[in-house]
Protein backbone atom coordinates (compact mmCIF):
# COMPACT_ATOMS: atom_id res chain seq x y z
CA UNK A 1 0.00 0.00 0.00
CA UNK A 2 1.64 3.38 -1.26
CA UNK A 3 0.58 5.88 2.31
CA UNK A 4 1.04 9.55 2.42
CA UNK A 5 4.78 9.45 3.24
CA UNK A 6 5.15 7.38 0.17
CA UNK A 7 3.86 10.17 -1.59
CA UNK A 8 5.73 12.56 0.11
CA UNK A 9 8.77 11.13 -0.11
CA UNK A 10 8.58 11.71 -4.07
CA UNK A 11 9.15 14.88 -3.28
CA UNK A 12 12.32 14.56 -0.64
CA UNK A 13 12.88 13.24 2.90
CA UNK A 14 11.73 17.08 4.04
CA UNK A 15 8.37 16.65 2.56
CA UNK A 16 7.87 13.30 4.33
CA UNK A 17 8.47 15.45 7.73
CA UNK A 18 6.05 18.01 6.60
CA UNK A 19 3.51 15.48 5.65
CA UNK A 20 4.13 13.30 8.82
CA UNK A 21 4.62 16.73 10.85
CA UNK A 22 1.09 18.05 9.66
CA UNK A 23 -0.62 14.74 10.62
CA UNK A 24 0.93 14.79 14.21
CA UNK A 25 -0.83 18.58 14.21
CA UNK A 26 -4.13 17.95 13.14
CA UNK A 27 -4.46 15.02 15.73
CA UNK A 28 -3.20 16.37 18.48
CA UNK A 29 -0.18 14.80 18.88
CA UNK A 30 2.06 17.89 17.93
CA UNK A 31 0.98 21.50 19.05
CA UNK A 32 2.13 24.94 18.00
CA UNK A 33 2.13 28.09 19.87
CA UNK A 34 2.91 29.79 16.15
CA UNK A 35 6.53 30.14 17.36
CA UNK A 36 7.42 26.96 18.84
CA UNK A 37 6.08 22.94 18.23
CA UNK A 38 5.34 21.02 21.31
CA UNK A 39 4.74 17.59 21.90
CA UNK A 40 1.89 16.48 22.95
CA UNK A 41 0.21 12.89 23.66
CA UNK A 42 0.51 10.19 21.60
CA UNK A 43 -2.26 8.99 19.09
CA UNK A 44 -3.18 5.75 17.68
CA UNK A 45 -2.03 4.97 14.42
CA UNK A 46 1.34 6.69 14.39
CA UNK A 47 3.35 5.78 11.53
CA UNK A 48 7.51 5.03 12.73
CA UNK A 49 8.28 7.94 11.10
CA UNK A 50 5.61 10.26 13.35
CA UNK A 51 6.70 8.16 16.15
CA UNK A 52 10.19 9.11 16.04
CA UNK A 53 9.29 12.96 15.13
CA UNK A 54 7.31 12.87 18.07
CA UNK A 55 9.44 11.71 20.15
CA UNK A 56 12.57 14.07 18.97
CA UNK A 57 9.77 17.22 19.41
CA UNK A 58 9.50 15.32 23.23
CA UNK A 59 13.53 15.71 23.71
CA UNK A 60 13.85 19.07 22.46
CA UNK A 61 15.75 18.35 19.35
CA UNK A 62 16.92 21.57 17.72
CA UNK A 63 16.52 20.13 14.11
CA UNK A 64 14.35 16.99 14.36
CA UNK A 65 15.30 16.24 10.77
CA UNK A 66 18.41 15.95 11.58
CA UNK A 67 17.67 13.30 14.68
CA UNK A 68 19.21 10.01 14.73
CA UNK A 69 15.86 8.22 14.74
CA UNK A 70 13.85 10.57 12.35
CA UNK A 71 17.02 10.17 10.08
CA UNK A 72 16.89 6.00 10.45
CA UNK A 73 13.16 5.86 9.49
CA UNK A 74 14.08 8.23 6.27
CA UNK A 75 16.24 6.62 5.20
CA UNK A 76 13.69 3.08 5.57
CA UNK A 77 10.92 4.90 3.83
CA UNK A 78 13.44 6.43 1.19
CA UNK A 79 15.04 2.70 0.35
CA UNK A 80 10.68 1.17 0.56
CA UNK A 81 10.43 3.74 -2.22
CA UNK A 82 13.22 2.72 -4.61
CA UNK A 83 11.75 -1.05 -3.67
CA UNK A 84 8.53 -0.26 -5.29
CA UNK A 85 9.94 1.10 -8.09
CA UNK A 86 8.46 4.64 -7.37
CA UNK A 87 12.25 6.42 -7.11
CA UNK A 88 15.53 5.63 -8.61
CA UNK A 89 18.28 4.66 -6.42
CA UNK A 90 20.58 7.40 -5.17
CA UNK A 91 23.37 8.46 -7.28
CA UNK A 92 26.76 8.07 -5.78
CA UNK A 93 28.74 11.12 -6.54
CA UNK A 94 32.28 9.94 -8.03
CA UNK A 95 33.73 13.00 -8.77
CA UNK A 96 35.56 13.83 -5.86
CA UNK A 97 37.18 10.10 -6.82
CA UNK A 98 38.24 11.14 -10.37
CA UNK A 99 39.59 14.46 -9.19
CA UNK A 100 42.17 12.54 -6.77
CA UNK A 101 42.95 10.00 -9.09
CA UNK A 102 43.72 12.24 -11.72
CA UNK A 103 45.63 14.67 -8.77
CA UNK A 104 47.75 11.74 -7.52
CA UNK A 105 48.86 10.01 -11.34
CA UNK A 106 49.67 13.39 -12.33
CA UNK A 107 52.13 14.22 -9.26
CA UNK A 108 53.38 10.30 -9.60
CA UNK A 109 54.06 11.24 -13.57
CA UNK A 110 55.85 14.38 -12.64
CA UNK A 111 58.07 12.39 -9.95
CA UNK A 112 58.83 9.82 -12.81
CA UNK A 113 59.87 12.51 -15.03
CA UNK A 114 62.30 14.22 -12.56
CA UNK A 115 63.70 11.51 -11.53
CA UNK A 116 64.14 10.26 -15.60
CA UNK A 117 65.75 14.24 -16.16
CA UNK A 118 62.90 14.97 -18.83
CA UNK A 119 63.23 17.85 -20.82
CA UNK A 120 62.12 21.22 -19.09
CA UNK A 121 59.74 21.20 -22.27
CA UNK A 122 58.40 17.49 -21.40
CA UNK A 123 57.61 18.52 -18.29
CA UNK A 124 55.70 21.50 -18.81
CA UNK A 125 53.83 20.01 -21.73
CA UNK A 126 52.77 17.25 -18.95
CA UNK A 127 52.07 19.84 -16.60
CA UNK A 128 49.26 21.68 -18.61
CA UNK A 129 48.03 18.64 -19.75
CA UNK A 130 47.35 17.84 -16.05
CA UNK A 131 45.58 20.91 -15.21
CA UNK A 132 43.56 20.50 -18.39
CA UNK A 133 42.30 17.34 -17.70
CA UNK A 134 41.69 18.62 -14.00
CA UNK A 135 39.77 21.68 -15.69
CA UNK A 136 37.56 19.02 -17.70
CA UNK A 137 37.17 16.81 -14.92
CA UNK A 138 35.82 19.40 -11.91
CA UNK A 139 33.56 21.02 -14.33
CA UNK A 140 32.30 17.54 -16.05
CA UNK A 141 28.50 17.45 -14.10
CA UNK A 142 26.75 14.52 -13.78
CA UNK A 143 23.79 14.25 -16.12
CA UNK A 144 20.83 15.30 -13.08
CA UNK A 145 18.44 12.60 -13.57
CA UNK A 146 14.87 12.87 -12.41
CA UNK A 147 14.43 11.38 -8.52
CA UNK A 148 11.47 9.89 -9.87
CA UNK A 149 10.50 6.81 -11.93
CA UNK A 150 7.61 7.47 -14.03
CA UNK A 151 5.62 4.93 -11.64
CA UNK A 152 6.22 7.25 -8.96
CA UNK A 153 5.62 9.98 -11.14
CA UNK A 154 2.29 8.23 -12.01
CA UNK A 155 1.74 7.94 -8.50
CA UNK A 156 2.14 11.84 -7.29
CA UNK A 157 -0.29 12.46 -10.32
CA UNK A 158 -2.60 10.55 -8.94
CA UNK A 159 -2.44 11.36 -5.44
CA UNK A 160 -2.81 14.96 -6.06
CA UNK A 161 -6.03 14.28 -8.55
CA UNK A 162 -7.50 12.31 -5.84
CA UNK A 163 -6.48 13.95 -2.67
CA UNK A 164 -9.78 16.29 -1.89
CA UNK A 165 -9.69 19.14 0.57
CA UNK A 166 -11.41 17.44 3.18
CA UNK A 167 -8.95 15.25 3.10
CA UNK A 168 -6.30 14.46 5.99
CA UNK A 169 -3.55 17.17 6.30
CA UNK A 170 -0.58 14.76 5.98
CA UNK A 171 -2.30 13.74 2.92
CA UNK A 172 -2.77 16.95 0.98
CA UNK A 173 0.41 18.06 1.81
CA UNK A 174 2.03 14.98 0.95
CA UNK A 175 0.62 16.18 -2.37
CA UNK A 176 0.43 19.53 -2.80
CA UNK A 177 3.83 20.77 -0.15
CA UNK A 178 2.98 23.13 3.01
CA UNK A 179 0.44 25.25 1.37
CA UNK A 180 -2.50 22.98 2.82
CA UNK A 181 -0.51 23.63 6.55
CA UNK A 182 0.01 27.02 5.72
CA UNK A 183 -3.88 27.61 4.96
CA UNK A 184 -4.40 25.15 8.38
CA UNK A 185 -2.40 27.25 10.35
CA UNK A 186 -2.40 31.04 9.22
CA UNK A 187 -1.42 32.34 12.77
CA UNK A 188 2.14 30.97 11.73
CA UNK A 189 2.64 31.96 7.98
CA UNK A 190 6.48 30.85 8.39
CA UNK A 191 6.71 28.50 11.36
CA UNK A 192 4.75 25.95 9.60
CA UNK A 193 7.63 25.57 7.00
CA UNK A 194 10.02 25.78 9.77
CA UNK A 195 8.02 23.45 11.66
CA UNK A 196 9.34 21.33 8.81
CA UNK A 197 12.73 22.90 8.42
CA UNK A 198 14.10 24.48 11.84
CA UNK A 199 11.94 22.37 14.27
CA UNK A 200 10.94 19.28 12.21
CA UNK A 201 11.57 18.81 8.80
Amino acid sequence: MTTPEHIAMLNGRTAAVQAATADLLERGALRSDGHTVSAGATVPGMTDLQRAIHRAVHNGAPRVEQDRDVVAQLDLLQRDCVRRGLLHPPKRAKNGRSVGGLLLGGVILLVVLAVLKAPIPLVVVTMVAIVVALFFVIRRQPAKRERRTKQGIAALQQARAETSETAPLGSRVAAFGTRPLLLAFPQRPSSAGRSSTSTTR
